[in-house]
């Protein structure tokens, strides 16, 4: 709740249209690099340390990080950049990129990996999931840039509104009916 208020109030003092100001962004990269060896230094010192314990961590830098990333995205958005613009298509087919990715590696890792691979919940390392996970932004940035190239938004954006219009409508008519039930 504190994160969606802190947003509110970036949105309000129009950070999201200007950033922040150049000597405030060295702050906030300063902040984000300090915070984030600290969080990382008890993993590395430390073997006691669980992994439950390390997200609870990893949560304070990654405010500042997040901060930074969209300081230079706001900043990039008026570079005009094609790259930009590929992010932006991903915005609008956000909910078809993300019930795709959810099937696709759903599948991939229960039911296609385990078939081939019998051992690969086993021998999978960091970097072999990281692999799969650039190779599958990859994949998502052109399938976004695809679809808003032909319609305004993807096949699941479209579902939901029809589906949200459906029961919209269906109110407005049980309530009409109501009225006119009363008069």
């Amino acid at each position: 709740m504190g994160l969606m208020m802190f947003g509110a109030y970036l949105y309000r003092a129009g950070f999201f249209n200007h950033g922040f100001s150049s000597l405030l962004f060295k702050k906030l990269v300063l902040v984000a690099i300090v915070t984030s060896i600290i969080t990382a230094l008890p993993q590395f010192l430390f073997e006691q340390v669980t992994l439950d314990v390390i997200p609870m961590f990893t949560s304070i830098p990654a405010i500042f990080c997040a901060l930074v990333y969209a300081h230079l995205l706001i900043n990039i958005r008026h570079t005009a950049a094609w790259w930009y613009q590929s992010l932006i298509n991903c915005g609008k087919v956000a909910f078809t990129l993300y019930l795709t990715q959810s099937i696709a590696l759903a599948v991939l890792f229960r039911i296609v990996m385990p078939a081939y691979f019998p051992n690969f919940i086993y021998s999978v390392t960091l970097l072999d999931l990281l692999l799969v996970t650039i190779a599958f932004t990859a994949v998502q940035v052109i399938l976004a840039n695809a679809i808003t190239k032909r319609f305004n938004q993807g096949p699941f954006e479209a579902l939901w509104r029809k589906m949200y219009l459906r029961s919209f409508h269906k109110k407005q008519k049980l309530k009409q009916d109501e009225i006119e039930q009363l008069t």
